[in-house]
């Protein structure tokens, strides 16, 4: 007994570093996932001759395996996969018809008045923290913040490299109805029974990630103007101010936006006791943007028309990068669970005296660490969350402290992440050093991520 129990930790524990030196090593993720899940459920058969179906096998527990994928893809893609896909479209069309920069726009005019470099950056870390809400790619929002905020900080006297870090860091929150990693987790079955992602977003998430955005503002500014000091001179650099009247657009496309969030705000359980789901809340937020912008939008009416065409690219993009990558998550779960090394380890964890605290310490510092190696909050959040399940239940805490450690700390690490998207967007932009942005950025986000974790803790 105790020889089969070890060999399940340790081919468990094998299944889970060839993910993660794939990852480092940079193999397609979504197929590394599905490639590791495979082989484990194939050998699984195998050896056992035990269907992975059990007693709803197709009469070959090779075919079995593939018959498994095929429910696992078919159960998120009509769930989960269609709430991101959503979301995505709907984002893709909103900075199609320039309304999302319109919207960035104008929460950045007010910080040019202020005239102190520091308060600009740290006022700007909330107010890219709030678009987030509303433009929850990260890469999206960093492109967009490049070219709205990052000149009013120039102006306003900060370094470039104090700048860009700002914006790394403001788009580094992961929280809310239209966050991905957010609504997935609340769409899994175990969440899904205990609360909806607009409850969670507003009893979960909202004050801890408020005091942990407050943690990094401040160290982010003791950093950074200790690390200007030593650079010298201010670089000085002239950027033409971008006039929100020349986007062509009415102002009040800044609001579009705005649409989903306040649906599913407004129709939940919170306000009115109607409640509407995210994906009906992003098609009903896509179509009042469509017509108004058919009836608002100059020129070719067909053109105008045809510009609905965007929701449905986006929606497309997110199967790409984010649906398939889900769906290839769920079978290298599979493999996992198949294996059995993942429930000894949680239920040998969850029944220690302090299990709970186990638990959210280091899953929470081990996906912070995964992001930061790999750039991606999303893979590490979907291969970590799934495994915890069995040890909460064991331990009997809180299972939506858990889902809000391991959210926060994806995002948490991509801020301090060298290889993550938005870093890259930011110098590259720049024509900076991206470890020289990540290391600025580390002490805020390491700071950051304890308070976050204690947060957690002392709430299970």
């Amino acid at each position: 007994k105790y020889m089969v129990a070890i060999i399940e930790i340790v081919c468990t524990l094998l299944v889970i570093f060839l993910l993660v030196y794939g990852i480092i090593k940079k193999f397609n993720t979504p197929t590394l996932m599905l490639a590791i899940g495979l082989i484990s459920l194939i050998i699984y058969s195998l050896v056992t001759g035990t269907s992975v179906l059990g007693d709803k096998t197709t009469g070959s527990t090779f075919l079995d395996v593939f018959e498994l994928v095929k429910n696992k893809f078919s159960s998120n893609l009509s769930g989960t996969c269609l709430l991101i896909m959503s979301v995505m479209g709907f984002v893709k069309y909103l900075d199609h018809i320039k309304a999302s920069k319109l919207l960035a726009l104008y929460a950045a005019k007010p910080l040019k008045k202020l005239g102190k470099p520091y308060l600009v950056c740290a006022l700007g870390i909330v107010i890219a923290s709030v678009l987030k809400l509303c433009v929850p790619s990260a890469s999206g929002l960093s492109s967009l913040l490049m070219a709205t905020m990052y000149p009013l900080f120039i102006a306003a006297g900060c370094t470039k490299l104090t700048a860009i870090t700002a914006i790394n860091i403001g788009v580094c929150f992961d929280l809310g109805p239209a966050c991905p990693i957010t609504t997935w987790a609340c769409s899994q079955e175990p969440v899904a029974a205990l609360t909806d992602v607009t409850s969670f977003f507003v009893n979960y998430q909202l004050w801890r990630t408020a005091i942990v955005i407050l943690v990094s503002i401040i160290v982010f500014v003791i950093v950074n103007k200790r690390a200007d000091q030593k650079l010298g001179a201010v670089d000085a650099e002239e950027i033409e101010e971008v006039d929100p009247k020349s986007l062509g657009v009415p102002a009040f496309y800044a609001v579009l936006p705005l649409l989903p969030l306040v649906l599913v705000l407004v129709f939940s359980k919170l306000i009115t006791g109607i409640v509407l789901s995210v994906p009906a809340a992003n098609f009903l937020g896509f179509t009042v943007a469509f017509i108004v912008n058919l009836i608002c939008a100059k020129g070719d009416k067909k053109a105008v028309f045809n510009g609905g065409g965007e929701f449905w690219k986006g929606m497309g993009a997110s199967m790409a990068n984010v649906v398939c990558l889900i769906c290839c998550a769920s079978v290298f779960s599979a493999g996992l669970d198949i294996i059995g090394g993942t429930k000894l380890l949680m239920s040998a964890i969850g029944n220690s005296s302090l299990g709970g605290y186990l638990i959210v310490f280091f899953a929470a510092t081990v996906n912070f660490l995964m992001v930061v190696v790999t750039g991606s909050g999303v893979a590490s959040s979907y291969a970590i969350l799934p495994m915890l399940y069995p040890a909460v239940e064991a331990s009997n805490i809180n299972l939506l402290v858990v889902v809000f450690a391991i959210v926060a700390s994806g995002g948490l690490g991509r801020a301090v992440s060298p290889v993550a998207a938005n870093n890259i967007i930011v110098c590259s932009s720049t024509g900076s050093d991206v470890m020289e942005v990540s290391k600025r950025g580390t002490l805020p986000m390491v700071c950051s991520f304890v308070v976050m974790l204690v947060l957690a803790l002392i709430a299970l």
